[in-house]
């Protein structure tokens, strides 16, 4: 465990980080990156079974902050918050991103977008598979509308490919967008459940401004919204 006043409240990097088999418990950075921040604007971090709980940043990304490149694979995010961005998992300049089997439960950006992970920059694939969030959101109380995806909250390029597969989206909730909360690229949703998911405004499972929308075999159960579209708002 750790608390730092600066970033990354467990490891502080200026480069890559490649690490396997690693837990971090209970630690908190007044700044970003609540256990892990890679500092740099072309900073990877790749990672597989990973298990980071109850941790908080002061600004973005309540367990991890990274510049460029995100690639994890079997991880486990508990109990961690931001008071700005991505609760969980924030990436700002994105150019390569995948998470695979990766479970996020209770995670609050409580002043920004992405309840759990928010993720922006220009990927030809943005890659969700198997990703299950539950319990997690942003405030409900502003009445701001980007405030947007309890679970993710995704900013792609119109040129973007956005695919989510095999995942589920369980009890989240934002201003916009309860669980999904998804601008530009072309979105493909496939094998995908979003429900009990509720959004103060529009969308109260998803919010999509999109260049193109795809949805298969999924399925929208108990969403509600304050406003427009209980389990969808499509602003096409």
């Amino acid at each position: 465990s750790a608390n730092f006043e600066g970033a990354g409240g467990a490891i502080y990097i200026k480069g890559d980080l490649t690490i396997n088999n690693l837990e971090i418990i209970n630690s908190k950075a007044f700044g970003a990156g609540g256990a892990v921040y890679l500092a740099g604007q072309s900073s990877k971090f790749v990672a597989d079974n990973l298990l980071i709980t109850n941790t908080s940043a002061g600004r973005n990304g309540g367990a991890l902050y990274v510049g460029n490149k995100l690639i994890l694979t079997n991880a486990k995010f508990d109990n961690v918050s931001s008071e700005g961005n991505g609760g969980a998992i924030y990436v700002n300049n994105a150019n390569e991103f995948k998470l695979q089997n990766v479970d996020i439960d209770t995670a609050f950006a409580r002043g920004g977008q992405g309840g759990a992970g928010f993720v922006r920059g220009d990927v030809a694939y943005f890659v969700f598979e198997n990703v299950n969030v539950s319990n997690s959101g942003t405030e409900q109380t502003s009445q701001d509308t980007n405030m947007g995806g309890g679970a993710i909250y995704v900013s792609a390029k119109s040129s973007n490919n956005v695919t989510i597969t095999n995942s589920t989206f369980t009890n989240n909730v934002a201003v916009s967008g309860g669980s999904l909360m998804l601008i530009g690229g072309n979105v493909a949703l496939d094998k995908v459940v979003v429900s009990d998911s509720n959004a103060s405004k529009g969308g109260g499972a998803m919010y999509a401004n999109t260049n193109k929308l795809e949805i298969n075999q999924s399925a929208f159960v108990n969403n509600s919204a304050g406003t427009n579209g209980g389990a969808l708002y499509l602003n096409a």
